[in-house]
């Protein structure tokens, strides 16, 4: 069971607005797995970067692309997980696997739909990024899905938060 909203990125600042956002939901432990689908350069890197240098501790942090070392670490509070599968689809990390269920650890997974489901954690913000082909702006559509009780209450909260924007 999940629920779902649609929203709207006009341009690069509402990505970087939308990252800080998911970073305080971070930050106070109500999330702890992004899972992110969408083209290549739909912007799931670049939500990342906003995300990760939102956090504490994140000056030294290089936010890139995982396509090549497959995981990154930053040495943010909480460490985060940028993991990327575009390259690995069959052949998934054992050490993916295994910080999914850390609790001190934060996922963001790019390409997750090559995550088979029997590895899905029971609480997980998906975020499907699609380029708003209606407009002829370089919108991007990202439409929010929420597995689990404790990532409904926080897609509840981004609703109401974006709404109002």
């Amino acid at each position: 069971m999940s629920k779902t909203f649609t929203l709207i990125l006009p341009d690069l600042e509402a990505t970087f607005l939308l990252g800080k956002t998911l970073s305080q939901y971070i930050v106070s432990q109500e999330l702890h797995h992004i899972f992110m689908t969408g083209e290549l350069g739909s912007g799931k890197t670049t939500l990342t970067h906003a995300i990760v240098t939102n956090l504490p501790n994140a000056h030294d942090c290089e936010v890139a692309s995982p396509s090549f070392s497959l995981i990154n670490y930053y040495p943010t509070q909480p460490e985060i997980q940028h993991a990327d599968l575009y390259r690995c689809q069959d052949n998934i990390p054992d050490e993916l696997l295994d910080n999914l269920e850390n609790p001190h650890m934060v996922t963001l997974l790019e390409w997750s739909e090559f995550l088979p489901p029997a590895f899905w954690p029971a609480e997980v913000l998906q975020l499907k990024f699609e380029h708003d082909l209606s407009s002829p702006l370089a919108r991007r559509r990202l439409t929010l899905e929420a597995f689990g009780t404790k990532t409904w209450q926080v897609l509840a909260s981004l609703e109401k938060h974006f709404a109002a924007s």
